[in-house]
């Protein structure tokens, strides 16, 4: 009986680690052309402003912590150094973010530029070839 319960216990965790979704995205990679620079500056900047939200929420959480220490008893030390190390991953995820925005936004304007320039091209080329026949 009992190893019945642990075989079905077993099966039912790891159904549920399987279908559990570890890292959700506003904006799923896998759908997103890799020359789609536009797409991932929206990506990064939408990571940004969600990473500064938490970041200001832990700030607050952090200046609660210093400000009555006395409410958290011993658990205070932790409750500040986790605070703590948050903010340091926040920053860290905001301003990785923010370069990376700033950097696929480079590449987009480069990107539209190369393609307005092979479209002008191509309406040279047409403009040539209309210009000859009608001669």
């Amino acid at each position: 009986m009992k190893a019945l319960k642990l075989i079905i216990s077993t099966i039912s965790l790891t159904f549920l680690v399987a279908c559990a979704q570890t890292n959700p995205m506003i904006i799923n990679k896998s759908e997103m052309n890799k020359k789609d620079h536009a797409a991932l500056v929206k990506y990064y900047e939408n990571s940004a402003i969600e990473a500064e939200q938490k970041l200001t929420k832990h700030k607050q959480a952090l200046k609660t912590y210093e400000a009555k220490p006395y409410l958290y008893g011993r658990h205070g030390q932790e409750f500040r150094s986790h605070a703590t190390a948050n903010i340091r991953e926040y920053e860290k995820e905001v301003k990785e973010s923010t370069e990376l925005a700033h950097f696929h936004r480079k590449l987009a304007t480069e990107q539209i530029a190369k393609e307005d320039s092979v479209i002008e091209k191509k309406v040279e080329n047409h403009l040539e070839s209309v210009n000859k026949s009608a001669m």
